[in-house]
């Protein structure tokens, strides 16, 4: 809902939870969890944990813009890593959401 209320021009305070895809943070990072799925994105790296298996991947952007040549194995923890930051800002929203603090 975020992401299709920015795309109308809706900026309205609201109590939606998540925030807008075609916003891009300052760091040029994005990172969310939906169902059992968690994805990470920077400018560098796509982390994502597979629905079926929750395999984590790494997918290098700059080269890989398809996303086919998983690198998980090649760089081992990183994937796990950013997908822990997606899941630690993902806890973060749960929680002003919860406790009503988010500001219009």
């Amino acid at each position: 809902a975020p992401t299709l209320a920015d795309l109308i021009g809706l900026h309205e305070a609201n109590s939606w939870q998540g925030h807008s895809l075609l916003a891009v943070a300052e760091a040029g990072e994005l990172g969310f969890t939906m169902r059992d799925a968690t994805l990470w994105q920077s400018a560098e790296w796509t982390a994502v944990s597979d629905p079926q298996d929750g395999r984590a991947r790494l997918y290098a952007n700059r080269t890989d813009w398809l996303q086919r040549d998983d690198l998980a194995a090649r760089y081992p923890g990183r994937a796990e890593t950013l997908l822990a930051r997606a899941a630690a800002t993902q806890r973060l929203h749960d929680y002003l959401l919860r406790h009503d603090r988010l500001a219009p």
